[in-house]
């Protein structure tokens, strides 16, 4: 009989969330291909809209194939309509850069502070709102969390942090 060592490692059959952020579709253009849509560039603005695209390949998979207007597609595929100025809109639609009350956190609601974790979403959906948020220099591990950690003990009223 044959055994493992306690020690030995297993391979996984399905690849760790690292593995497949890696692999998610950045181009748009890889994206209408793998959806049957590859000889549709007019969808496509004549740039990234400011927003770069991010769409794991498991997401890919549960689009409508040859259809422009499978609602997933259109949550995270550029649209032109990204570069429309509209009045009355701002690109801090919530508020958050003037919440920031030390490097990654924003406190603003009574109670309650977010920490910026991480610089980046798994997807990048286009609708949003905090696409303009500098969240790669907000993180709050680049200060070794001392800045965001101080904030946040300093404060007794913040009874919730949240983890973004």
């Amino acid at each position: 009989m044959i055994t493992a060592s306690p020690h030995a490692r297993l391979s996984s059959p399905t690849p760790g969330w690292r593995e497949l952020w890696r692999d998610a579709i950045t181009d748009p253009g890889e994206l209408l291909q793998a959806v049957g849509l590859g000889d549709r560039a007019d969808l496509l603005p004549p740039d990234d809209a400011g927003f770069a695209l991010r769409v794991p390949r498991g997401f890919v998979a549960r689009m409508r194939r040859n259809d422009p207007l499978d609602p997933l597609l259109l949550q995270v595929l550029p649209q032109r309509a990204e570069h429309d100025l509209v009045e009355g809109f701002t690109l801090d639609a919530v508020g958050d850069m003037a919440s920031k009350s030390g490097h990654g956190v924003l406190h603003k609601y009574d109670g309650r502070a977010l920490l910026i974790a991480s610089g980046s979403c798994a997807i990048n959906c286009r609708y949003c709102f905090r696409r303009h948020f500098p969240y790669g220099e907000e993180i709050a591990a680049a200060s070794q969390w001392h800045e965001a950690l101080a904030h946040v003990k300093a404060d007794p009223s913040i009874r919730e942090l949240i983890l973004s």
